[in-house]
């Protein structure tokens, strides 16, 4: 199958070959110049593999999400989950935040799904990351999630404040931060200073 690695391994010997030509056909004195634009271009080229390295393992990490919310209500944690949020909002019912989880898990974490959703944002995950604030609501099951998706897609660190009416965020946060290799979602506290603030 053609991926980016081979498609990278081939451009890469395609440049420097060429590249290598011209250094042996050239005066002495021009040689040092093309030395560090092919050093400048081997940079480059690591960057880019950097880059999308990064957003692949954003990719892998929330459909791993996804896996981890398709047996969502089958165990004792998030059955705890379920009647705590049901708790906090009359309006809420088990089967209306099944139905929520089921949703964000087929539309927001499907691979396919987020290939594609990223694919317009060439720019993601962002070279220099922010901490994000998110302020969510809670008239609807996890309303304040595509929020949270949004901050971890584009590289950056999400501090979250839930409303009282749904502490579902707290559940999905632990799971985030149970996959990945650092704190992705934390609590939003007294005293913070996030360089974005968003209010669902």
């Amino acid at each position: 199958m053609y991926s980016f690695d081979y498609h990278l391994h081939r451009v890469t010997e395609e440049r420097l070959s060429t590249t290598n030509i011209i250094l042996f056909s050239l005066p002495t004195s021009v040689i040092p110049i093309l030395f560090i634009h092919q050093l400048l271009l081997i940079t480059d080229i690591f960057a880019t593999f950097a880059y999308m390295e990064r957003r692949n393992n954003i990719v892998e990490l929330l459909v791993k999400l996804g896996e981890q919310l398709a047996d969502f209500g089958n165990d004792h944690q998030s059955k705890a989950a379920i009647e705590q949020a049901c708790c906090a909002n009359e309006w809420f019912s088990p089967d209306s935040v099944r139905r929520a989880v089921e949703a964000i898990r087929s539309e927001m974490l499907d691979r396919a799904k987020l290939t594609a959703w990223l694919a317009d944002y060439p720019t993601l995950p962002l070279p220099q990351p922010l901490t994000v604030a998110i302020v969510m609501a809670g008239n609807l099951p996890l309303v304040g999630f595509a929020d949270m998706l949004y901050t971890i897609a584009a590289g950056c660190t999400a501090l979250i404040k839930p409303s009282s009416k749904d502490p579902l965020p707290l559940y999905i946060a632990t799971l985030v931060n149970s996959l990945a290799d650092r704190e992705l979602v934390g609590i939003l506290k007294e005293g913070d200073t996030p360089d974005v603030v968003i209010a669902t």
